[in-house]
């Protein structure tokens, strides 16, 4: 009896994680997030806000060689620390970002973000001190559901 108790609960669970992860944002709740971050990013270098893309069309962009997302372009060379990545309407989001130094570019990605411990601050401290001329980001999941938001620091 116990055992059978325990498959029922089980599949419970296992029912309402599958509804929750697979319902898409309401659209007006997602343009007013964007709306509220693009607001709240005062006093960064700079900011960017975009829906999520899909994994597939992040990895063609990327195997035509183009820097996929939105890309922020500094007037003059600055030294970028780090970056704020949030997300709203999915569980989790993968972020994506490249740092361009003059004619170069460094990629530089950050797995599985929680949407709801957002927002994640990511070191750049990997660039070293090259000046950085831009950045480029993106969000993405599976559906390609959602909006994410970075500032720049």
């Amino acid at each position: 009896m116990r055992a059978g108790a325990a498959a029922a609960a089980m599949l419970v669970v296992f029912t309402v994680t599958a509804c929750s992860a697979s319902e898409p944002p309401d659209d007006t709740a997602m343009q007013n997030w964007m709306t509220q971050q693009s607001r709240a990013s005062d006093g960064g270098l700079g900011s960017m806000t975009a829906m999520a893309s899909t994994m597939e069309a992040d990895t063609a962009a990327e195997r035509d060689g183009e820097l996929e997302g939105v890309r922020l372009d500094f007037t003059e060379s600055l030294r970028v620390a780090a970056v704020e990545f949030s997300c709203f309407g999915s569980e989790t989001m993968n972020a994506r970002l490249h740092v361009m130094t003059g004619s170069s570019h460094v990629g530089l990605t950050e797995e599985d973000i929680r949407c709801a411990d957002s927002p994640v601050t990511i070191d750049l401290g990997s660039i070293g001190e090259q000046p950085a001329t831009g950045v480029s980001a993106d969000g993405y999941n599976e559906h390609g559901s959602g909006a994410w938001s970075v500032t720049v620091r």
